[in-house]
Order: structure tokens, then sequence, then C-alpha cells
């Protein structure tokens, strides 16, 4: 039985389900209405995934993939190390892991 996303990226990384949606939601609310956010041109779709990682949606379509990998490039390379941090509360190497682990999953899905 294949693992959902969250689940699947909190067992690779040894992190708690919580963190995982946490640092995703933190990248759609950045891309949604950050400091940097008229530059995301997908605003409005950032907007609805944050509802579904909130109600800990665990399926999601290939377009939502890609919608999670972008805002989470996005907040990463827009805020920096730094200011990942401090906007986000969470580590900006955790965010790069779970991106890279959203891209695995991902290219699994094919």
């Amino acid at each position: 039985m294949e693992m959902m996303l969250v689940k699947r990226i909190s067992t690779e990384l040894k992190e708690t389900e919580s963190d995982v949606r946490g640092v995703l939601q933190a990248s759609l609310l950045e891309a949604w209405g950050g400091f940097a956010a008229d530059r995301f041109p997908a605003r409005e779709s950032a907007k609805a995934l944050m509802g579904q990682i909130d109600a800990r949606k665990e399926e999601f379509s290939s377009t939502d993939l890609d919608l999670l990998m972008s805002t989470l490039e996005f907040s990463l390379r827009e805020l920096g190390p730094e200011e990942f941090e401090t906007i986000t509360g969470y580590d900006y190497s955790f965010g790069a892991t779970t991106l890279a682990e959203v891209k695995k999953f991902a290219k699994e899905q094919g």
C-alpha cells in the first residue's frame, strides 16, 4: 500500500506530520500573501491549497504537487535562510529537504 504524501515525508525525514504540514502551509501562505507574493503567478491556487493542507488532505493531484513544489521553491528562494526561519518558523534546511521529498514523491507518482 502506498503511503500518502505528508505521512511519507514525515517518515522519511523522521519529523512529525504536523511539522511537514506546517512547512508546506507556510510556503503556501508566503506565496499567497507574503512580501513577494505579487511575483508568484498562482496566488489564488496557493490559497485554496492551504485549506486542504489544514484539513489534513493526503491525496494530491499532480497539479497540487506541482503547486506545493513551486511554492516551497519560491519561499526558499525569495526568503533565503535567515528570513525563511524567521517568517515560517521552520529551519531552511528542513524546507529544502521537504522540497526534495515532495519532488521525489511527485516523480514516483509519474
